[in-house]
């Protein structure tokens, strides 16, 4: 999972129209929940999913898997919509692109560190962004990319709390940790670690690499040339950066950790090889190329669709 920046003052204006139509008849609670699923038509329907799938790139907001491990995506409610917060069906800041298994997994759970905290009744129209106070004051459990980086109010170890790398934390075999409560909750209801096809395309992401580092210390060995195994080295550290920073690749938050905290992934393999003085080198280089990226960054990644901010992924 990875922060992202949705524009909530602008949603589709299928969305809009549905929201028309709903002050237009005034329906109450009970009528408005007995006609929810009415409200969206297959036209519209594929139009909010668009929206969402250029945002996300195509990718579960939960997971980052692609549609191809994870099925197909779906509109997702963060609230869930028959979960009490009927009003939030169509607000464009409650929905998300979900798989369909973290979906499914999720149905109409939404825990909360105080149950006292849940709110009964919706608030004012103003209030009904998923960045509102009054709606953050509940403290969901449940991790949200665009919400949880955002939370002023929430903190970690003291700290204000910031990304999601600060919640959830992967390791070399493919699974997921938690850091904080939220994580633990994230990671049960989502089964980040209990559906293998995840947990193993996870794993082939830190295989690759591993693998593409062992070719390089193998042909090194043969051919004890530091030059070409130190620049072959800085090549793959490139690769591994400039796919971290591809918007388009799925699985970016263990990308990042591999490139932020090395040692949870390949320090151990050096350390048995006995070779720990060359992967200090590569720490190095990691570092290096880091701050040199920062010093001279890409080109930003332009956006063509009006729904996502300008600086959509953070």
């Amino acid at each position: 999972m990875i922060s992202v920046d949705k524009n909530y003052n602008k949603p589709p204006d299928e969305l809009k129209d549905i929201q028309k139509k709903i002050e237009q008849f005034n329906l109450t609670e009970y009528s408005l929940n007995d006609t929810l699923d009415s409200f969206f038509t297959p036209k519209n329907k594929t139009a909010i999913k668009e929206a969402l799938s250029a945002i996300y790139h195509n990718k579960c907001a939960y997971c980052e898997c692609n549609p191809t491990v994870g099925s197909y995506t779906e509109i997702e409610h963060y609230r869930p919509k028959k979960g009490g917060y009927y009003w939030l069906a169509f607000e464009w800041s409650n929905l998300l692109l979900s798989c369909t298994r973290c979906n499914k997994s999720k149905s109409n759970k939404f825990p909360l560190k105080d149950e006292s905290n849940r709110l009964k009744q919706p608030p004012d129209d103003s209030d009904r962004k998923a960045t509102s106070d009054i709606l953050l004051s509940e403290q969901p459990l449940l991790l949200n990319p665009e919400v949880t980086h955002k939370n002023k109010n929430a903190q970690y170890n003291n700290e204000k709390i910031g990304p999601i790398e600060k919640h959830l934390e992967f390791n070399k075999n493919g699974e997921v940790n938690y850091l904080t409560d939220e994580g633990k909750e994230t990671i049960e209801v989502f089964k980040l670690n209990k559906r293998p096809e995840l947990v193993i395309a996870r794993r082939k992401v830190i295989k690759k690499y591993i693998k593409c580092l062992k070719n390089n210390i193998e042909e090194y060995a043969k051919s004890n040339d530091f030059f070409k195994f130190t620049e072959n080295v800085n090549q793959l550290i490139e690769n591994v950066l400039k796919d971290a920073d591809n918007p388009e690749k799925e699985y970016l938050q263990l990308r990042r950790q591999i490139v932020d905290q090395p040692d949870n992934f390949f320090k151990k393999a050096f350390e048995e090889k006995k070779i720990v003085h060359i992967y200090d080198l590569i720490k190095r280089s990691i570092e290096d190329i880091k701050a040199s990226r920062k010093k001279h960054p890409a080109l930003p990644i332009k956006h063509n669709n009006r729904y996502a901010s300008k600086k959509q992924i953070t």
